[in-house]
């Protein structure tokens, strides 16, 4: 079986090819592609908003910090025999000190100065109007309509062993799986599944089942408005621990497409949602 949105490491540990693109019918053009890469670069940019790269900040605090703090060591001394005296009881500290306070300001200021740059150059509103017009754009030239679903699917890299897939670890994540969010609909007797780039097609008389699987997932992001712990997703026992979500079990959708097996793999929370539309229940 052929794992869906999945890449194939078994060979190849630096292979990058995703699993699927024969089930591809619709793709984007490429002025709807670049359109949308800018949008998303600019949208990406929103969550900087003018700070600091995380190095300068870490410099930033720790001068900060120790220049304080020196300050905090020496006043004492300097209110009873004043500050020249005190300075030169303790030179070294007192110059590491100062200069200390010296990078923190001029850090302090740069930032102040970056910020006050990116609320002059950036239009929140509008970047996020923007993204959101690309992105129906994009959905418009794959034919995905208005009322199809958002769910998410796994992806993973994997080893072949016996003729299975063996989802692993690498080192260009950092789960095991990653939850794709992509929208789902059923069209002409077809299960379609799009994320912004393809439309993926096979047909509902193509699907085999939906085999369950007993085993924990993680995975790195939150793809839905509600949060994981509302009452809604209770049902799943979703748990977050260091950023990383989990929960159990997970799920297979088999489709028989030609004269390759391939399997569609999601969390348990989509559950309900396929067996609807592949109009099949898991087993």
């Amino acid at each position: 079986m052929k794992p869906l949105f999945s890449i194939d490491i078994t060979e190849n540990k630096k292979n990058q090819q995703v699993n699927g693109s024969e089930l591809i019918t619709a793709r984007i053009t490429d002025e709807c592609s670049e359109n949308l890469s800018a949008s998303q670069a600019a949208y990406s940019s929103l969550n900087n908003k003018g700070k600091l790269s995380v190095w300068l900040e870490i410099v930033k605090v720790l001068a900060g910090c120790f220049g304080f703090m020196v300050v905090l060591i020496l006043l004492p001394t300097a209110i009873t025999i004043g500050f020249g005296a005190a300075f030169m009881s303790a030179p070294v500290m007192s110059v590491i000190g100062i200069l200390s306070l010296i990078g923190w300001g001029v850090l302090f200021v740069l930032s102040k100065v970056r910020k006050i740059q990116y609320e002059k150059t950036h239009n929140e509103e509008a970047i996020i109007r923007s993204l959101n017009e690309a992105m129906r754009a994009a959905y418009a030239m794959l034919g995905v309509p208005d009322s199809a679903e958002n769910v998410d699917v796994l992806m993973f890299r994997y080893k072949t062993k016996d003729g299975e897939p063996i989802p692993v670890d690498t080192v260009y994540q950092t789960t095991r799986y990653i939850n794709l969010d992509m929208k789902v609909f059923v069209k002409d007797g077809k299960l379609c599944l799009s994320d912004l780039s393809n439309l993926y097609s096979f047909g509902i008389d193509e699907i085999e089942g939906i085999k369950t699987v007993k085993k924990r997932i993680f995975f790195p992001t939150w793809n839905k408005d509600v949060a994981h712990n509302e009452l809604m997703y209770k049902p799943y026992r979703i748990t977050l621990k260091d950023k990383v979500y989990s929960t159990r079990p997970y799920y297979v959708l088999t489709v028989k497409h030609g004269d390759e097996t391939y399997g569609l793999y999601f969390p348990p929370y989509e559950l309900s949602v396929f067996e609807r539309l592949a109009e099949t229940t898991a087993k």
